[in-house]
């Protein structure tokens, strides 16, 4: 069991960085666009925080596989495809039921699933983070003066 949590720690510890790289570099994407924002309509505010958006997803899609990648290497699933598979699974807490996981490593899911939410709340926050960033939500007009 302290294997699997020694394993589990690492990883979690692993995804925390990437998505941390991917936080950074997103953000440091953003903020050289920003110098140009006077420059862009709403819509491309848009389509920059969408591209945001798939490059949060793009951290994410790495996450899991590492995971995959892991549970074929300690030997607790056979092939990578079915590794992929549970992985995914577990990091966005679908479930799975139907693939095999080695006993010895069976906790392990239940760190990934953890993971997931983490790094889902964390994206999340994120993509807000983004949005403030561009400063696209509507302002009030100002009322015209009526003499009162």
């Amino acid at each position: 069991m302290l294997d699997q949590i020694a394993v589990g720690c690492v990883l979690v510890a692993t995804t925390s960085i990437i998505q941390a790289a991917f936080m950074l570099s997103g953000f440091g994407a953003l903020q050289t666009l920003r110098t140009h924002e006077r420059r862009f309509a709403r819509h491309h505010a848009t389509m920059i925080i969408t591209l945001f958006v798939l490059y949060m997803f793009l951290a994410m899609i790495v996450q899991v596989w590492v995971w995959a990648a892991v549970y074929v290497w300690i030997g607790a699933i056979g092939a990578f495809n079915d590794a992929l598979y549970i992985s995914t699974a577990t990091f966005t807490t679908v479930g799975f039921g139907d693939v095999a996981v080695a006993p010895e490593w069976r906790l392990l899911l239940g760190f990934e699933g953890a993971n997931g939410m983490i790094i889902f709340g964390w994206a999340t926050a994120l993509i807000i983070a983004a949005i403030q960033h561009f400063d696209v939500w509507p302002r009030p007009r100002p009322h015209a003066n009526r003499g009162d």
